[in-house]
């Protein structure tokens, strides 16, 4: 540590700005030809199964929490850094998806730092053990020993980029509708961020409470891959007059189509018609706007926090007129 204090400033300020912004490079389509890169989990307790999901068995990046804990000044210079990159938006923990035919890649690129409140940091324990300034990011690194407290891990943003990459010439025919497959895939990986550890992986269930500000769900076409038609030209053919019929529909592969069935998808968590709904209807309480976005651009927002408040504040206003 004295020959990291001996650097000038600035240059202290861009190695702090690294380790904040640092982030995985994105996979490629090839990488998800190796089986031994991803995780196939399953949900025994329900026996929902994954909707064509895989995680990568590389952990989630750390944050950059111990670092800013192991000294009092780099806590103190890190600070201000912390703010310049807050402002920038560069504190967007990011998560990467490969969707094509019936399976869907996740991988964690980077998580730059999290909120936690409450927890073994909270409880009762001998003063002096660990300084207030590291004690509020090292709250959520107690030992296997340490009995459960409450707590909730806050991330500020996650933006999930979706990329879609056409179907392979063996792609089997699937039941779902692609979108249909690719909006309940989003819900599943965000049930994982929800139950488990941050590997995605469910080997363990996730200690403490775990609440998203904002989703930014991002549907994005890879750069090598032409946008697919708005609409597509099917031919069928009439069973009575053996006439052959030429109907367009609309391509769930494009990026709008998508767009707003990710969308659509929060309109079924809230009716729970269906199985699937009523199974990630969880994430209404966990995560306060969700951004559907194309390419970057912000294409609709729901305030799902502010949906839920409402519904639970019309209950309580029903029920106190019941009395």
């Amino acid at each position: 540590m004295p020959q990291f204090f001996e650097l000038p400033r600035e240059l202290r300020d861009m190695i702090y700005m690294e380790v904040i912004t640092w982030s995985r490079p994105l996979p490629a389509l090839e990488d998800t030809e190796k089986a031994n890169r991803w995780h196939r989990p399953w949900e025994p307790k329900s026996g929902l199964g994954d909707h064509g999901c895989a995680f990568s068995s590389k952990r989630a990046p750390s944050t950059c929490a111990n670092f800013l804990a192991c000294n009092k000044q780099v806590y103190s210079e890190m600070q201000h850094t912390l703010e310049r990159a807050r402002r920038k938006g560069l504190l967007t923990a990011r998560m990467d998806c490969i969707a094509r035919d019936e399976m869907h890649y996740f991988t964690w690129l980077s998580i730059p730092i999290v909120r936690t409140a409450g927890g073994p940091a909270h409880a009762s324990k001998p003063a002096g053990m660990l300084p207030t300034w590291a004690s509020k990011y090292l709250s959520s690194s107690a030992s296997p020993s340490t009995p459960p407290f409450p707590a909730t891990t806050t991330i500020d943003k996650l933006q999930l980029d979706i990329r879609v990459f056409p179907p392979s010439m063996t792609s089997p025919r699937a039941v779902e509708s692609p979108r249909d497959r690719t909006s309940w895939a989003i819900c599943a990986a965000l049930h994982h961020v929800f139950e488990h550890d941050a590997s995605l992986i469910p080997v363990r269930s996730c200690p403490n409470r775990i609440a998203i500000t904002e989703v930014i769900l991002n549907v994005v076409s890879p750069p090598s891959v032409p946008v697919a038609p708005k609409l597509t030209t099917h031919y069928l053919v009439s069973p009575h007059s053996q006439a052959v019929l030429e109907v367009a529909k609309e391509n769930p592969a494009h990026p709008e189509v998508l767009a707003r069935e990710l969308v659509d998808v929060w309109n079924k968590l809230w009716s729970g018609d269906e199985f699937k709904a009523r199974y990630y209807r969880g994430l209404l309480g966990g995560i306060g706007r969700v951004s559907v976005c194309v390419e970057g651009v912000v294409w609709r927002v729901r305030e799902v926090g502010g949906e839920l408040e409402r519904g639970r504040a019309e209950r309580r206003r029903i029920a106190a007129r019941m009395r």
